[in-house]
């Protein structure tokens, strides 16, 4: 199963563009991973008691997390929607990030503003993903 790296900002223009991504895109059996970049505000404590599960849910507003769910539903039998985040600081940690998650595809929706988490574009640009 191919994995399709797709950066989101937890906003509603970053699911609309996943959408149309998934429509057009004519595969079927892979996997889109919204990442979402943000650092750790106090990297000790929050690493001691971090929980993936708990960090999105509290960072997620709750209209994304319903469109995020029925496109879930939508595309169940074409392709596996899943949300990681990515708490690193450098390229390396980016490459890690992809290689853990074998990630070799993505996809960069066009007019993202970043007003939630970090714009990780600049990783992007600097590792060999191929860009769809």
């Amino acid at each position: 199963m191919s994995k399709i790296l797709i950066p989101t900002d937890f906003s509603e223009n970053s699911l609309n563009q996943l959408d149309t991504f998934i429509q057009n895109y004519k595969e079927e059996g892979f996997e889109c991973v919204l990442m979402f970049s943000d650092f750790l505000e106090d990297p000790i404590p929050e690493l001691l008691f971090y929980n993936q599960t708990k960090y999105l849910d509290k960072k997620m507003p709750k209209n994304f997390k319903t469109m995020f769910e029925e496109l879930e539903v939508k595309y169940s039998t074409k392709c596996r929607i899943s949300i990681v985040p990515f708490h690193g600081f450098t390229t390396n940690a980016f490459k890690n990030f992809l290689e853990g998650n074998n990630i070799y595809n993505c996809f960069v929706p066009k007019n993202l503003e970043y007003k939630m988490g970090i714009n990780p574009n600049k990783f992007i640009t600097k590792s060999k993903l191929t860009t769809i």
